[in-house]
């Protein structure tokens, strides 16, 4: 049976698939994706929209992790639109939560309870062909696990980074 796809095409000849991918000895979903980008100022992110309730997110960083709140109630929070983490984000309640694994990409977000993941940002400066290239990557989320922070996440960090493309 084969694996369930989305495709993305654009006039500039971008071209974008993500294969999901469910596995039978697993409570993950992978999203492998290869884009041949050809943009310019254009941002591309996967988003998922939780049923969760709290108030921070917390965040892979170098020697540990970070706690981040998920609302804009200051200017400082609204700047901080974006949080630099390296393998992992979690956004967890009482009894349960979700994380956003991923094996090469450091741009994440929350904003309430959606949490997201910058996938390719094609800026221009300082190099106005930056990003357009192909790109192959994976990320994933654990489902229906209770996430806890540290160990947890590293260890299902290191079965995605085994598997991959």
């Amino acid at each position: 049976m084969p694996t369930p796809a989305t495709r993305l095409a654009t006039s500039k000849g971008t071209f974008a698939a993500r294969q999901y991918i469910f596995h039978a000895d697993s409570r993950r979903i992978d999203f492998k994706t290869r884009a041949d980008w050809h943009e310019n100022h254009r941002l591309l992110k996967a988003a998922f929209p939780l049923d969760i309730r709290t108030t921070k997110a917390t965040y892979d960083i170098q020697y540990g992790h970070v706690e981040r709140p998920t609302h804009f109630n200051t200017s400082w929070d609204y700047a901080r639109f974006e949080v630099v983490a390296h393998k992992w984000a979690d956004l967890s309640e009482q009894g349960y939560g979700v994380a956003l694994l991923n094996n090469c990409k450091y741009g994440h977000s929350v904003k309430d309870s959606c949490i997201a993941l910058t996938l390719i940002k094609s800026g221009i400066e300082p190099n106005p062909v930056a990003d357009q290239e192909e790109h192959v990557f994976t990320y994933a989320i654990p489902v229906s696990v209770f996430i806890t922070v540290g160990g947890g996440l590293y260890f299902l960090y290191l079965l995605l980074r085994n598997r991959r493309p």
